[in-house]
C-alpha cells in the first residue's frame, strides 16, 4: 500500500479513521483465525478464552470473570451456559459471599483446554506470520496496554 492509499484510507471521514470500527474489524479477523483452527476441539476462540482465565483462578467469581473479559455479566453468562451444560465448568455458590456465584474448570474442560493448546498454537502461527511476529506482539502489548492489564 502506497503512501497516497493510506491518505486516501484516512482521508476525512473516512469510516478508516473510527478507532471502534478498525478494533472490530482485527478482532472478527483474528477471531476467524483462531476459530478456524479450533473447529476441531469443538470449542470457539471465546470458549478457550474463558476456560484460560478460569484455570488461571481455579475458581473465580462470575462478576470478576466478567470484568477480566470485559464483557458484560448477562453475554458471559449467555457464554457460560453451553460449557457448563457440556460438563467443562461448574458453578458453586461463594462460602463466604452467599450471594456470589463462582465458576471452575471440571476434569473434561481441563482435558478439553489442553486438547485445544496445540490448535491454538496453529493459529498464534498464522496470525503471527500473517501480521508479522513483532507487529502481533506489539499489538497485544499495545491493547494489553490500553485495557490497563499492563
Amino acid at each position: 500500500m502506497s503512501e497516497g492509499d493510506v491518505a486516501e484510507l484516512t482521508g476525512t471521514l473516512s469510516p478508516y479513521l473510527c478507532h471502534c470500527l478498525v478494533s472490530r474489524q482485527i478482532a472478527r479477523h483474528v477471531s476467524r483465525i483462531y476459530d478456524r483452527h479450533l473447529a476441531p476441539t469443538g470449542i470457539s476462540a471465546g470458549d478457550l478464552a474463558i476456560f484460560s482465565f478460569v484455570a488461571n483462578e481455579k475458581t473465580i467469581a462470575i462478576t470478576d470473570l466478567a470484568a477480566m473479559m470485559v464483557l458484560e455479566r448477562t453475554t458471559l453468562l449467555r457464554n457460560l451456559r453451553p460449557l457448563i451444560e457440556a460438563g467443562y465448568l461448574e458453578t458453586a455458590r461463594d462460602p463466604v459471599k452467599k450471594r456470589q456465584h463462582t465458576v471452575s474448570l471440571t476434569k473434561a474442560g481441563e482435558q478439553k483446554r489442553r486438547e485445544a493448546q496445540t490448535f491454538w498454537l496453529a493459529a498464534q502461527e498464522e496470525f503471527e506470520q500473517e501480521a508479522g511476529q513483532h507487529n502481533a506482539q506489539d499489538l497485544r502489548g499495545r491493547a494489553l496496554h490500553t485495557l490497563g492489564v499492563l
